[in-house]
């Protein structure tokens, strides 16, 4: 199509679609399913739109000329990355980077500051609040970056601010017992004074984050443990019920003329006895539902406020994390509320297997945060494959040392056995924060409507297949999160895992606007799948998971497939096997690789060039040398170089 009017042309130039380079200059890379150019190419262009347009020609040909060498160069220098989505990684500035090495010694102890150099470590994080100022030499010696950590257990001088359960007994955490550390309620003065005084004292230490453990404070002593009954929970329950915004429920549920105490209620209504009854029955009451939506807005209330206070720190701000473990975007999960404060999360994590792994960094990915897991270690094998699977992903796995471990001593696994994993990742820090995640398969969730048991099936179809997915959340505990089509693009799936007719009319709308192919989980088979594999194992590489991801920024144009061998968890980078050899094919076409590729196998600290062999259905295999736990193909286009502008 010409363009023919005069706004559209440049003086003297005829047939020149200039409007269609606007609209390219204009239009987001995400929404027209290509890489990002880089800055340095998209002044290029603008230089050569800008050096066209003020040239005077004559005649069509010289103008074709000219068009054809900038359609040329837009198509083949900058596009290229076919139908994949790019999931853009968390940037926060409160968030770690995605090199970072992050250590935690719960306790200080004097080994400490040694062992985190020698892992590499950046941040020194989840150390809980000396009591004195013992300590402060100490924390001088850690990475730059301590992060210290308030919990549900500050010691109360008074004991007036403990959670209590029916009889007024203060409640202790089950997995506390041994030593006693009793629960407080953040609706008391006295648990508020406590924790602003260690909040205090991290600041005045030089935490520049803080993290909260075991964040649910009194909604894990109202849900699990028949509380929460202290005396100013209860009087504050009564002006909730007065301001609530549905008083038809607040009746319907008994409580429309509330003076007493809940306790007293539950007692005159109810009959309840004693601690062990009001545990035993709590679900058949009436009130509980309003009762528990109460104590949970003490705890919003509290972390908002929190929140507030750190993020308005001058000069600077102070990060937020939670022991917050989410596996699922599932709005049932107690903790589900709580994804609404932090900046990241630190949560320990269980590492059985990888399908659940790759499903728990998706959902923190989803739910815009930020995750550094801290591993429930198993065994050395087991461990090292969970860390280089982490950091592949995007998260960035604590060091797993002095690590609390159910009924046996606590964990520290040494330099020897993850010293290797931690410099890897520091030595070749551009390619973990410079390249974003790459996703083929859109998988679209209400968290009010989540089911594990239609879901999982399908996320280890995926997973064994090396297909990378992301989850798109219409909500979260922030709010809302309508569709649009710079959220889908690229896409080569979307599954939906809820009926459409459950989803507003906006986001029905937008789905019926995109051309691409639209199942449910039950509909997507293994042939469906296997026709979106990105890459191949050849036979003995039946263990490698590969992680995708695309340079961004100035990276533009490269891309960084994380290649973990599950069978090798055992073998130091860089120790060499011998002849052992893995092959992988690449399917250049689906992840937007142009031939005109260099291929780099990175390992530890070394690389080294491959050459690709290409089979009769354009697949790209590559023989990745020694067999490593961990290593990174790098792919980067010949002509990166940016041509000069004509003058």
């Amino acid at each position: 199509m010409t363009h023919k009017t005069e706004k559209s042309r440049a003086p003297g130039i005829r047939f020149w679609p200039i409007p269609a380079f606007q609209q390219w200059r204009l239009t987001p890379a995400s929404r027209r399913g290509v890489m990002a150019p880089t800055q340095m190419e998209a002044t290029f262009v603008r230089k050569l739109i800008h050096w066209i347009a003020e040239r005077r020609v004559d005649g069509p040909s010289m103008s074709i000329r000219a068009a054809w060498f900038l359609a040329l160069f837009v198509c083949f220098h900058i596009g290229g990355a076919a139908a994949q989505h790019v999931l853009s990684g968390v940037r926060d500035p409160l968030s770690p980077q995605l090199s970072d090495v992050v250590f935690s010694t719960r306790f200080l102890r004097p080994e400490s500051s040694d062992v985190a150099r020698s892992f590499s470590a950046t941040r020194a994080e989840w150390i809980y609040v000396p009591n004195g100022n013992d300590d402060v030499g100490q924390f001088r010696q850690l990475p730059a970056w301590i992060g210290l950590t308030l919990n549900a257990n500050p010691t109360l001088p008074n004991g007036q601010g403990y959670a209590l359960d029916f009889d007024g007994t203060p409640l202790v955490a089950p997995w506390m017992k041994s030593w006693g550390a009793k629960w407080v309620t953040t609706t008391h003065p006295e648990t508020r004074q406590a924790l602003d005084r260690q909040l205090e004292r991290s600041l005045a230490v030089g935490a520049k984050s803080i993290q909260f453990d075991d964040p649910l404070l009194q909604v894990y002593s109202a849900r699990s443990q028949g509380g929460e009954f202290n005396p100013a929970t209860q009087a504050g329950f009564i002006e909730w019920l007065h301001h609530h915004p549905d008083q038809a429920a607040v009746r319907s549920a008994g409580l429309g003329n509330l003076s007493e105490s809940y306790r007293d209620f539950l007692i005159q209504k109810y009959q309840v006895r004693d601690a062990s009854d009001y545990k035993r029955r709590i679900q058949s009451f009436a009130s509980t539902n309003l009762w528990q939506r109460y104590i949970q807005s003490t705890v919003e209330e509290y972390f908002s406020s929190l929140r507030d206070r750190l993020h308005g720190r001058k000069p600077n701000a102070v990060a937020l994390s939670m022991n917050v473990s989410i596996p699922w975007p599932d709005a049932k999960h107690p903790s589900f509320f709580l994804t609404a404060f932090p900046d990241y999360l630190i949560a320990e994590a269980d590492i059985i297997d990888t399908s659940s792994l790759i499903a728990q960094v998706a959902t923190a990915r989803a739910l815009r945060l930020g995750f550094t897991p801290s591993i429930r270690p198993i065994d050395l094998a087991r461990n090292r494959v969970a860390i280089a699977m982490y950091y592949a992903l995007g998260a960035l796995p604590i060091v797993p040392w002095d690590v609390f471990v159910a009924d046996k001593p606590r964990y520290f696994g040494t330099p020897d056995e993850y010293g290797d994993l931690y410099r890897f990742v520091r030595t070749q820090a551009p390619l973990f924060d410079e390249y974003e995640a790459l996703a083929a398969v859109a998988i679209i969730i209400d968290p009010n409507r989540f089911s594990v048991a239609a879901l999982q099936p399908l996320t280890q179809m995926l997973a064994q297949r090396n297909i990378p997915y992301a989850f798109v959340l219409l909500n979260d505990a922030k709010g809302g999160r309508p569709l649009t089509k710079e959220r889908l693009s690229g896409f080569k799936l979307l599954v939906t895992a809820l009926l459409e007719a459950d989803m507003p009319a906006a986001d029905r709308a937008i789905l019926a606007s995109l051309d691409i192919q639209k199942l449910d989980p039950s509909a997507v088979t293994a042939a469906r799948l296997d026709a979106l594999r990105l890459f191949i194992a050849a036979p003995g590489g039946e263990k490698l998971r590969v992680f995708p991801r695309v340079g961004v920024g100035q990276k533009a144009g490269s891309w960084a497939f994380h290649i973990v061998d599950e069978s090798k968890g055992g073998i130091q980078l860089g120790s060499g096997q011998g002849e052992c050899r893995r092959r992988i094919g690449v399917r250049p076409s689906s992840l937007g690789v142009s031939d005109n590729t260099v291929a780099t196998w990175v390992v530890g600290d070394s690389r080294r060039l491959l050459r690709g062999e290409k089979d009769a259905e354009g697949n790209v295999y590559y023989t990745i040398p020694d067999c490593p736990l961990w290593g990174i193909l790098h792919m980067v286009k010949e002509n990166l170089k940016t041509p000069a502008v004509p003058h």
